[in-house]
């Protein structure tokens, strides 16, 4: 799995609208409804919010991993949204997120996003790559700096 193959441009907000973690969260969702990925948006906040209830997704040093399953999709879907000035999302480390990155699984394979998430994990980790990440204002120069990092590691594991 690679995550270029699933964040296109199309999929990069930048700068994302939101002032809250709600707001946030709905605002990347409508954005995969104008895409046509998703037209249950109102079931899909719901869900994503009903989990953010129970456990904040902020993992802390500014990225949050919100997510939910949904019927009327049979891949999973995903969309990351940067904030410069960063959304207060209760995180643990209380750090405002800049990444906020939604993953909508189908019904069927509800772990679809672990794997997907470990990858974006690893590679988010990278203090510099992240903060370049934040710090670029085009979707293109994000999805430019994602696909230069997943060559890199393909090069680590093969040498």
């Amino acid at each position: 799995m690679k995550l270029i193959d699933t964040l296109t441009e199309d999929n990069i907000i930048i700068p994302l609208n939101s002032n809250s973690r709600d707001e946030a969260i709905a605002e990347l969702v409508e954005h995969l409804k104008k895409q046509n990925i998703i037209s249950q948006t109102d079931e899909v906040i719901s869900k994503v919010l009903k989990r953010e209830s129970k456990l904040c997704s902020a993992a802390g040093r500014g990225v949050a991993y919100p997510h939910a399953v949904s019927n009327e999709i049979f891949t999973l879907k995903t969309i990351v949204g940067i904030s410069p000035t960063g959304i207060d999302y209760n995180s643990p480390d209380t750090l405002p997120c800049h990444i906020i990155l939604l993953t909508i699984s189908p019904e069927s394979k509800v772990d679809i996003h672990r794997k997907f998430l470990s990858i974006f994990r690893t590679m988010i980790n990278n203090s510099m790559l992240r903060s370049e990440i934040i710090e670029t204002n085009s979707a293109k120069e994000i999805r430019s700096l994602i696909e230069g990092w997943e060559i890199r590691q393909e090069e680590e594991e093969v040498g």
